[in-house]
């Protein structure tokens, strides 16, 4: 079985378990058996609602991915510190119209080196979810050799990312 019709079926399966009224005491361990595949689902003591909590957030994760992209951003440790305190946005007196972000993180870590080479200021890599309905919207075109992507500044405060472990420095 593929692992999007394992999901599903863990889906299922915590969908079922999600009708237990809550405050039980609940199962600590059970097995889901699939087309002949046991998986495996272990529950930490604490009753129903911890695992209503679970289908909830894997449901949710799941909406997620099937109504979001993902593209990828170089920033300096000043945006970083920017998109942590207000969301992403365009700030007065820099590029106005709105952001460029890359389809991978190779290719955001190339812009970053890029940039480096440029000003010296080191960047970090941020993985960010893009709505599809604004992913659809969005201006895709090829800069210095890099697959682009512009997000309109309109549109940026939908978008939602975190930083990856990774800081690209040298070519």
């Amino acid at each position: 079985m593929n692992e999007i019709g394992r999901r599903d079926s863990i889906i299922e399966y915590l969908n079922a378990l999600s009708y237990i009224e809550e405050g039980l005491w609940g199962l600590t361990k059970s097995v889901l058996s699939n087309n002949g595949e046991d998986i495996a689902l272990s529950i930490i003591p604490g009753g129903a609602g911890k695992i209503v909590k679970a289908a909830k957030t894997l449901k949710a994760a799941t909406k997620a991915a099937k109504t979001s992209s993902t593209v990828f951003r170089a920033v300096s440790k000043a945006e970083l510190d920017d998109i942590a305190k207000f969301g992403f946005r365009n700030k007065a007196g820099g590029y106005e119209t709105g952001k460029l972000f890359a389809p991978t993180a190779k290719e955001a870590a190339q812009f970053g080196r890029n940039n480096f080479k440029f000003d010296g200021i080191p960047n970090t890599i941020m993985k960010v979810r893009v709505p599809n309905n604004v992913m659809n919207g969005a201006y895709r075109f090829g800069a210095d050799g890099m697959n682009a992507i512009s997000i309109p500044s309109n549109q940026l405060r939908l978008l939602r990312g975190s930083p990856l472990n990774y800081t690209p420095l040298f070519p």
